[in-house]
């Protein structure tokens, strides 16, 4: 009890001789940019990698088909059945569709040249197993030649069902993975 006592004594004593600190002024608009900036960074970081590391386990995912394989998957998609007057919707949806069945495929631009203007075309590729790189019409899910020099407007015509009425020289090409 004795020990309470002083105890109390001490605090009544010493009331005014504990200071608190002096105020400091925060610039709260600053403190919450920069916490939310590191917030993001972090955020950002770590979501990236996830991502990466989920696209790593989807590509292996995918598998390089053999000929007869995309032979077969092409005439079943039905992306040549489309009434897409655009190229290049259909060969995002063939791309897309040979991803969704687990099958390796790349959208192909080139740009060609008829004599007068200039132009683009789109079509998809697939790196084959047994005849590696291989090119497909969306419009006609006819196999393809595609280099550059190649008068493509023949290779469309391969199974009669679109045939440009002007030569188209192919100029250059890219791949989009």
């Amino acid at each position: 009890m004795r020990a309470l006592l002083i105890a109390v004594i001490v605090a009544v004593l010493c009331v005014g001789c504990i200071k608190p600190p002096e105020p400091v002024a925060v610039d709260w608009e600053q403190v919450v940019a920069q916490a939310k900036e590191d917030a993001y960074a972090k955020g950002h970081a770590d979501g990236r990698e996830e991502g990466l590391k989920a696209l790593e386990q989807y590509d292996l995912l995918l598998k390089k088909p053999t000929f007869n394989e995309v032979v077969t998957f092409i005439k079943e998609d039905g992306t040549d059945q489309l009434m897409v007057a655009n190229c290049l919707t259909r060969a995002e949806r063939l791309n897309n569709e040979a991803i969704n069945h687990g099958i390796w495929c790349y959208v192909v631009l080139f740009n060609y040249f008829t004599g007068e203007h200039y132009g683009f075309h789109a079509i998809v590729a697939f790196d084959t197993k047994d005849k590696g790189l291989v090119f497909v019409e969306p419009a006609t899910d006819d196999v393809v030649k595609c280099d550059i020099g190649v008068e493509y407007g023949a290779e469309m015509c391969r199974s009669g069902k679109i045939c440009p009425t002007e030569k188209m020289f192919i100029r250059q090409i890219g791949v989009i993975k």
